[in-house]
């Protein structure tokens, strides 16, 4: 049976880690997001408990594991490619501007 709790302590080492790993800063109230999304982690690796994926990531920054812990941990959001305003506002935009640029100077 793995354990997937954390203490507090804990915590505080995995926003450490990743922080200084991805930049994400983790609010002091997501404890249970870490729980949420290490789990299936935690499943796959054969380790016993959350902390010893912590240990591991830690240990060792770039190792597939923290790879794999940090894919977990970030919100893969893909609705600015999906949104057709961000791409008009480049054409009518940011392009004319770059021509105009080019062609002034």
């Amino acid at each position: 049976m793995h354990k997937t709790t954390i203490s507090d302590a804990e915590f505080i080492r995995f926003q450490s880690f990743l922080k200084s790993s991805s930049g994400i800063s983790l609010a002091d109230n997501k404890k249970y997001l870490i729980i949420n999304r290490l789990k299936p982690v935690l499943h796959t690796t054969g380790l016993d408990s959350l902390c010893d994926i912590i240990s591991l990531v830690e240990a060792t920054p770039t190792c597939d594991l923290a790879s794999k812990v940090i894919d977990a941990m970030t919100t893969n959001e893909t609705f600015w490619f999906r949104d057709e305003n961000q791409f008009r506002l480049l054409e009518e935009k940011l392009y004319a501007e770059l021509l105009s640029n080019k062609c002034n100077g």
